[in-house]
């Protein structure tokens, strides 16, 4: 196959992966597209492919044959990251903010925000979601996850829809 060849039972040339929107690793209604694999990677922010497995990057991933996984999936800590869809969010920098979707597509929307300075490495309330300001979107469902190195915070919207997306709070980067 060639890069932009549907891809309806996943199977691509040996040099491509499977390409899904949404990130639903071939569970949507969609069908994925064959893209290019990519030759050279540089580590920017953790990613969970569609095999339940952590890569560094989605460019390690790709590279491997493998997509995202917008449903997230790996059980894999990773220290000092906390899972956000298909992306991690860096612990000591930033929290999960979840919108969940009442229908499979288009997927709950996952994006890693900046923490609010009370709530970051040093301060008296670090575990505590009470170092949200008030006024945070999604604050009054929040929670901490374990991440076996320092613990991060994923805040869930729901009844409500996801913000314009932002970039990436690690990578500057919009997700996906």
């Amino acid at each position: 196959m060639t890069a932009r060849t549907p891809c309806p039972n996943g199977a691509c040339a040996a040099n491509e992966y499977c390409a899904h929107t949404p990130a639903l690793c071939g569970k949507g209604h969609a069908v994925g597209l064959c893209r290019p694999r990519t030759e050279a990677c540089t580590p920017h922010v953790p990613v969970c492919g569609c095999n339940g497995k952590v890569y560094p990057d989605d460019c390690a991933a790709h590279a491997s044959g493998v997509d995202l996984s917008e449903l997230g999936g790996c059980s894999e800590p990773v220290p000092d990251f906390i899972p956000c869809g298909q992306r991690y969010c860096d612990s000591r920098e930033s929290y999960c903010e979840i919108y969940l979707s009442d229908v499979l597509e288009p997927p709950t929307t996952h994006v890693c925000r900046s923490l609010p300075p009370a709530c970051k490495a040093g301060a008296s309330d670090r575990l505590d979601c009470g170092c949200f300001p008030p006024g945070t979107p999604c604050a009054s469902f929040c929670g901490t996850m374990w991440t076996g190195g320092l613990p991060g915070f994923h805040l869930t919207c729901q009844g409500v829809q996801s913000p314009v997306v932002v970039p990436h709070a690690t990578t500057g980067r919009p997700p996906g």
